[in-house]
């Protein structure tokens, strides 16, 4: 048995710490992030996704924070996925306004989800926050070939609150 010294080895210990500590496997990677005022007070919008250790699910999560409370979360998963995962948020779909007169934000965003292979449709999430209540739509996105080269892209939704 090797004997080390005590600097030596807390060194190691620091070493192996900072290569975890990095490692996306149990990291969450923050995707979008924004704060804005309204009539209601001071919000924050977080969305982060995580891999889990064996790289066969994610979680997805949404959260918006009002004056240092959650005033709700969306928590999504694509769990043991042996081909390919796809959880992934439409940046373009993001987007907090003011639609309504009563000087309040109202939060949208959507996003792929899925355990798909090869040209397989996927599900759109797509949903609306207003006042802590949720609005969505649900669909599939599916690719189909109509000659070599060219791939039109159709939407199917339905509709739920």
């Amino acid at each position: 048995m090797k004997l080390y010294s005590k600097p030596m080895l807390i060194f190691r210990l620091v070493c192996i710490l900072m290569i975890l500590s990095v490692n996306p496997a149990f990291a969450k990677e923050l995707i979008f992030n924004t704060t804005w005022v309204d009539n209601s007070g001071e919000h924050k919008l977080v969305m982060e996704k995580e891999v889990n250790e064996d790289n066969t699910g994610e979680h997805l999560s949404v959260k918006q924070v009002t004056n240092g409370k959650d005033d709700w979360i969306l928590n999504d998963y694509v769990n043991d996925c042996e081909v390919d995962i796809n959880l992934n948020v439409i940046k373009e779909s993001i987007e907090v306004n003011n639609s309504f007169t009563d000087g309040e934000g109202t939060v949208l965003f959507a996003y792929k989800i899925g355990c798909i292979g090869g040209i397989d449709p996927v599900t759109v999430k797509y949903f609306a926050y207003k006042n802590g209540v949720k609005y969505s739509l649900r669909g599939k996105s599916i690719s189909s070939l109509k000659m070599v080269g060219m791939v039109e892209k159709t939407l199917q939704f339905q509709i739920g609150i």
